[in-house]
C-alpha cells in the first residue's frame, strides 16, 4: 500500500513525500502562493492522465497492438 506524506512548508507551499520521492505542490503567485510546483488541481489531473495512459499501454501491449 502507498504512503503519501504532506507537510505544509509555508503559505501555500506543500511538499509532498512517497518512499523515495519528494516533489511540491502550489498555487501561482496571483493566487497568494509562491509558485513552487503545480497546483494540486494539476497535479490531480497529472494523475488521472498517467493513470490512464498506463492503461491504455498495458491494454495495448496485452492486445499486441
Amino acid at each position: 500500500m502507498a504512503t503519501i506524506k504532506a507537510h505544509l512548508e509555508r503559505g501555500t507551499h506543500v511538499r509532498i513525500s512517497t518512499q523515495g520521492h519528494e516533489w511540491s505542490a502550489d498555487e501561482p503567485i496571483d493566487q497568494g502562493g509562491s509558485d513552487t510546483g503545480p497546483t494540486p488541481y494539476e497535479m490531480l489531473l497529472g494523475s488521472l492522465a498517467a493513470c490512464t495512459c498506463g492503461t491504455l499501454a498495458l491494454y495495448c501491449h496485452h492486445k499486441g497492438i
